[in-house]
């Protein structure tokens, strides 16, 4: 099962960016999900709040989270699948500002998100609750886009005070370690599931790895010209589209152009079997490893609208998932897709 957000409009989606901020096009938002992907009839998710986005199951499946609007601020919350137990988990939080980008620990028991108060971002943690909320680095600068280590001790996020370094803060010794001192402009780092290697994407969209002493440097691809999911042409800003890991932390998916249109491919986390997986004669975007790792989840035009495709990561022909009139925006698989 696919749960995703379809994100809608009027005439051409636009944005750009502004201080401290992006400016876009009014836009309404709901979810959806896919019970059968044999029998793709969607359904919506009853949440009584407005325009929720960016869904993700909670790594036991028992609860959806998802990111909204509350009192003009981003909160975080979560519902059942039936949208019972509806939750602002960060409503509680001091001091006032915006609580989003939230992405979860292996084991559940912790959620990364990124605070905003307008000037400066900072990552933090939380119990899935939303109790006790901490920064990871109060004591640095602007920073966010960061992932959790599978046993919990590590944090990696991107420093933009220092052009988008990587920077690794052990959690338990409070260590701050810079892992790219000279390398610039990294982005979505992410632990492989040994917890010894990051994986992240640089500007110009190709892939290195490296590991979490800041050894063993490696650049994985070369010549992808993607790194940004664009609604539009007047999309200005979109929103940074990095690559997914397989569960078992053997596979990179990834996008990357060919032909000046973006395709999905597939390659083993050292860089060898690079492969195209589509084909397709309109771009392609959002990369998602279902939990099983024999299908990845995409997204890509038909017509004016993006939709959700599936593919087996073998390779295949692509099963059009969706038939909506909307945008295809944010996606995640069940966790129990086995």
């Amino acid at each position: 099962m696919i749960l995703f957000e379809c994100k809608q409009w009027s005439g051409e989606y636009w944005s750009k960016d502004i201080p401290n901020g992006v400016d876009t096009s009014p836009s309404t938002s709901a979810l959806f999900f896919v019970p059968n992907m044999h029998n793709a009839r969607l359904q919506k998710m009853p949440i009584h709040t407005q325009n929720p986005s960016a869904p993700q199951y909670s790594p036991d499946g028992k609860w959806i989270y998802f990111q909204a609007k509350q009192d003009n601020h981003w909160h975080i919350f979560r519902c059942r699948l039936d949208g019972s137990d509806l939750l602002n988990i960060t409503q509680t939080h001091t001091p006032a500002g915006d609580r989003f980008g939230y992405r979860f620990s292996k084991d559940g028991t912790q959620i990364l998100f990124t605070y905003n108060n307008g000037k400066i971002s900072r990552v933090g943690t939380m119990e899935p609750t939303g109790t006790n909320p901490k920064l990871v680095a109060p004591e640095i600068g602007y920073h966010y886009m960061s992932d959790i280590s599978p046993d919990n001790q590590f944090v990696v996020f991107a420093h933009t005070v220092n052009g988008y370094t990587l920077l690794l803060k052990q959690l338990n010794t409070g260590a701050l370690n810079t892992l790219t001192p000279e390398l610039k402009s990294c982005f979505v780092p992410q632990f492989t599931s040994n917890g010894q290697t990051i994986v992240f994407m640089r500007r110009g969209g190709d892939i290195y790895r490296v590991d979490i002493h800041g050894n063993h440097l490696q650049r994985l691809t070369e010549g992808n010209n993607y790194d940004t999911f664009y609604l539009s042409p007047n999309d200005k800003h979109g929103s940074t589209d990095g690559p997914s890991l397989s569960p078992d932390g053997t596979k990179i998916a990834y996008i990357a152009t060919k032909d000046n249109i973006s395709q999905l491919h597939i390659m083993n986390t050292d860089g060898t079997h690079q492969q195209q997986l589509t084909s397709r004669q309109t771009p392609c975007g959002r990369a998602t490893f279902s939990p099983n790792g024999k299908q990845i989840a995409f997204v890509s035009w038909v017509d004016k609208h993006v939709q959700l495709f599936v593919i087996n990561s073998n390779g295949g022909t692509p099963q059009q998932i969706t038939n909506v009139q909307g945008a295809v925006y944010h996606l995640a698989w069940t966790p129990d897709e086995r």
